[in-house]
Order: structure tokens, then sequence, then C-alpha cells
């Protein structure tokens, strides 16, 4: 069950349990959205944010929205020169709070500016992504806000250099504000359209088989289909269809990888 007493909450944030630390209300959904085909999500550039006072063995995050599928490469932190080590995840979202692992990162040292982790590249679904980070002793590590009260901040007490929990359904939540952090994605849609416009998938929405059409020049070298929590169901394209009729009732994102670039397509199973 989620901790979501303030009281509690306050207490913590009183005894430097973790950071102390405020972000704008609007800074949880800005979107990044390059010529280069990257769709960066969070908080890239600090606005002149004051220090946040991080306590070590805490793992501590915010959520960003991304608005349409992409791949993740890495999970950043706007830093500065502490000299701490960290270590970054993300969770995907559940009735409006972290829940599945994602990603996770190995650890990096805190510099000032943009720390980059790097992860093992991950399709993501749209949806909202919880991005966090553990420290191994406190410090000033990052900027942080303090002019707001009324983000969610979700937190766990985390051993730095433990495996990351699997599931976050019982971190706990307070209201303060967020940090500079922000997750590194490649857009799935857009980047290859013309090449997008060449394939037809058919029927769709579809109960048993879908179909792929695309020109003969255009070879297949690896199809992947991911549930909206970004999960492999494992389903193959044999001769240029797939088999949903196992599939639960819902949406899901197609990743084909070509000869000629990147395809992403949506499907409904009905």
């Amino acid at each position: 069950m989620r901790k979501i007493t303030l009281i509690f909450a306050a207490l913590l944030v009183v005894s430097n349990a973790f950071c102390q630390l405020q972000l704008d209300e609007n800074s949880n959904t800005d979107i990044y959205r390059d010529s280069d085909g990257t769709c960066n999500i969070g908080n890239e550039v600090d606005p002149g944010w004051d220090p946040g006072n991080f306590a070590p063995n805490f793992l501590l995050g915010i959520s960003f929205t991304l608005e349409e599928p992409g791949t993740l490469s890495s999970i950043n932190i706007v830093g500065n020169d502490s000299g701490a080590l960290a270590q970054m995840a993300v969770y995907n979202d559940a009735f409006d709070g972290p829940n599945d692992l994602v990603a996770s990162s190995g650890t990096n040292t805190m510099v000032s500016g943009i720390v980059t982790f790097p992860v093992t590249e991950t399709l993501l679904p749209p949806g909202d992504y919880w991005v966090m980070a553990v420290y191994n002793i406190t410090g000033d590590h990052s900027n942080a806000d303090f002019n707001s009260t009324d983000v969610p901040i979700y937190y766990a007490s985390h051993t730095f250099g433990d495996p990351m929990p699997e599931n976050a359904s019982d971190f706990g939540l307070y209201y303060a504000g967020g940090l500079l952090y922000f997750l590194d994605i490649e857009c799935e849609l857009g980047v290859n359209d013309n090449i997008s416009n060449l394939a037809s998938i058919y029927p769709n929405p579809a109960n048993d088989i879908v179909n792929l059409s695309l020109p003969t020049s255009i070879e297949i070298e690896k199809a992947t289909l991911f549930n909206l929590l970004g999960k492999d169901v494992g389903v193959t394209i044999t001769n240029n269809t797939l088999d949903v009729s196992d599939l639960s009732v819902g949406v899901y994102i197609l990743s084909i990888q070509t000869s000629e670039g990147t395809i992403t397509k949506r499907i409904i199973k009905n």
C-alpha cells in the first residue's frame, strides 16, 4: 500500500531522509522533440534552481510524459560537481505512480553538467514514466526548484549498489517538487515517415491475424510486438503475418526494423 500521509512525508523532509526540493508545476510534462528525431522527456536545462540536498540510499524520482513511442538509450541528470556516485532507473506508471522497472543503469560520477547513464535500448510506448536516482553520499548533487508544493515525488529506502527494485508499488509518496532528470529517447514515429507510409497493416483492429505489406525492396530484419507496459508479448512475424489470436484485447506497439529504417505501428486487438 502506498504511503500517502503528508505528515509522515514532512517529517522525512525535515530529517533530511531524502532531498529537500520542489519543482515548477509544469516541469513534469516538458517534452523535447528535436529535428534529429529525438523526443527527450524531462528537464534538460537548469533554469537557475537552487542546490538540492540529497541523502544517500534513497531512491527518489518524478514522472514525465512520453507522447509517442520511442527508444530509450540513456537516463540523465543535470549534475553538480559533488563527486558522488549515482545510479538511475525508469519505472512505468500505474494509477499515477511508479509500477514495474523498465530500465536501470550502472554507476556514474556526479560532475558539473549532464551526467549520462547508458541503459540497454528499450522501446517505450506512450505514457508516463518515473525517472529515479539513488546516491552513495549526502550532498548537493543536482539543483532543484523550491517554488512549488504540488508535484508528486515517489521514494524508497534503497541501499546504493543493490539491484533496483523490480516493482515500485509500495514506494512512498510526498508532494514537493522535482528534479533535473531526463530521458534520452529517439522517436519511433515520425523519424522514418517515408518508410512508414510504405508499410500497410491490415486488418487493424484485428481479431486473429494481422498482415504486413511492404515493398519487396525493403527487408524485415527484426519485428517485436510490445504491450503498453513496454513488454515483448512474444508474437513474431511469419511470412509477413502475426498471429494475435491469443493476445488480450487492447492496444499494442509493433516495432519493425528494416533494411531502410525502423517502422512503428499501433495494433488494436479486438
